[in-house]
């Protein structure tokens, strides 16, 4: 899998740390997801992107400040990519107030191997990032 198993690997480390946190693996979800998103008012993506950045490079997101460069696939709802799927969401009532997407540059995508040194690098800030951010959503939700 190599470095696209960044999101798996992060998960892992927030499970482990924090196990009264909700998590979920997605793994090409398309439509489906809806059903696990549609109570949540905030909601934290990680995933290997490919942005053209240095290996191991983070970009912490808004929903609202990416959009999706694959094409549409109106007969495949498992084919979807999630930001297509949040994108479209509303249309089935369903509103998330917070969405913030982690973005880690890949180093390399060789099946069978392991994360790179720079992945495990970075999943260790993005862990640490994320952590804020819950902390802060749940403080958006006492007030």
């Amino acid at each position: 899998m190599g470095d696209d198993g960044i999101g798996p690997y992060v998960i892992e480390k927030l499970q482990e740390k924090h196990p009264d946190w909700e998590f979920l693996e997605l793994h090409t979800p398309g439509y489906t997801i809806l059903s696990y998103i549609q109570e949540k008012k905030s909601l934290i993506l990680v995933d290997a992107a490919d942005f053209g950045g240095k290996p191991g490079e983070i970009r912490r997101v808004k929903r609202e400040q990416v959009q999706s460069i694959k094409e549409p696939c109106s007969l495949n709802l498992h084919g979807a990519d999630i930001l297509t799927v949040l994108e479209n969401a509303p249309s089935w009532g369903i509103f998330i107030d917070n969405v913030i997407l982690y973005c880690i540059q890949i180093e390399s995508i060789h099946p069978g191997h392991s994360l790179s040194h720079l992945l495990k690098a970075s999943a260790i800030e993005v862990i640490s990032s994320i952590e804020r951010d819950m902390l802060n959503f749940r403080m958006q939700a006492i007030s």
